[in-house]
């Protein structure tokens, strides 16, 4: 029983879990499209602008993480505490 659980253990820590994460998200990502032209098919032309909508905003949002990605940490360091100052800015304006 202990053999199993350890050869099971040993099995996740061979797999690379950030590709996992990105796999998941982006089947996620496809399904949410999915579901929502399918749920927005009864509006004839409110559907594609929703549609188009949303597709503009996972392309936005896929540029953003991408950008995130490639500043240096330690660069982003320096103007940590202006970021936290604009983000709680940002929550009280909401």
């Amino acid at each position: 029983m202990v053999s199993k659980f350890h050869d099971f253990c040993r099995y996740f820590k061979n797999i690379n879990l950030g590709f996992v994460l990105l796999f998941s998200v982006l089947i996620l990502t496809f399904l949410g499209l999915v579901v929502l032209a399918s749920a927005s098919l009864s509006f004839s032309q409110a559907s594609a602008s929703i549609f188009n909508k949303q597709l503009l905003w996972l392309f936005a949002g896929l540029i953003g993480g991408i950008v995130m990605f490639l500043i240096d940490l330690e660069k982003l360091r320096e103007f940590s505490k202006l970021i936290a100052v604009g983000t709680v800015l940002l929550l009280v304006l909401v």
